[in-house]
């Protein structure tokens, strides 16, 4: 049985201004909530985003990264602006790719002070020949999965539901594609995503830090047990 890990998180809400701003004061409110002004003005930065990790002496172990629309240091507050909750993992070598995803809808209360998500099905897909072309198995199945949604299926409404879709890969460039500056699949027409959707990054190995990491876990496991099963 593995042990727990015990090694200290740090916790940060890294924001982007579009110019350089002194805060002299903050406020917070019971329930994570806050606000920031510079001299009694307040101001709200261009992006943010969430951070959990663990502090080494060359470079940080991120554990969680998730960019917020709100202004809360609780990471689950970000998931009352979704419709659904999507982890998507892959397990591939030279030939093939599987896919493993789960789908969950977001019910928010009447009052928006809880919410509730309902399971609604687990997906699994096998590709071929990834490795022909210089797109990741990863980024190929993200795609496909948003293509299965867009053309109606398990999601209602796709063109007006937001989406949050957990992935463990490409953090470097999760930034650029939420913004749209980079494109998922680069080609004759480039693909990008799309406005509703945002990509979340939560490491499967720290699954006991978040429900994003136990969701990405559970879908990790599951496609490495399918190609086992497969070879």
């Amino acid at each position: 049985m593995k042990k727990p890990d015990k090694k200290p998180r740090y916790e940060a809400v890294i924001m982007e201004f579009t110019e350089p701003v002194k805060i002299n004061s903050i406020s917070f409110d019971g329930s994570g909530n806050f606000k920031m002004f510079s001299d009694g003005i307040e101001m709200k930065p261009k992006t943010m985003h969430f951070e959990r990790g663990i502090e080494r002496e060359k470079k940080n172990k991120i554990i969680l990264s998730c960019q917020i629309d709100g202004m809360n240091t609780n990471m689950y507050s970000e998931l009352h602006n979704y419709n659904y909750l999507v982890a998507l993992d892959t397990n591939y070598d030279k030939n093939s790719c599987t896919a493993v995803g789960t789908v969950y809808e977001i019910m928010i209360s009447s009052d928006d002070s809880s919410f509730e998500m309902i399971h609604l099905t687990d997906l699994k897909r096998e590709f071929n020949n990834v490795m022909d072309n210089n797109v990741s198995p990863e980024l190929i199945a993200l795609n496909s999965l948003i293509s299965f949604f867009s053309e109606g299926n398990i999601i209602n409404d796709f063109t007006n539901s937001r989406i949050m879709v957990v992935v463990d890969h490409n953090l470097g460039k999760l930034e650029s594609y939420n913004s749209r500056n980079c494109p998922l699949i680069e080609g004759d027409e480039n693909t990008y995503l799309p406005e509703n959707i945002r990509i979340v990054y939560a490491s499967a190995d720290k699954y006991n830090d978040s429900l994003f990491n136990q969701l990405i876990k559970a879908c990790d496991e599951e496609a490495t047990f399918l190609r086992i099963k497969k070879d």
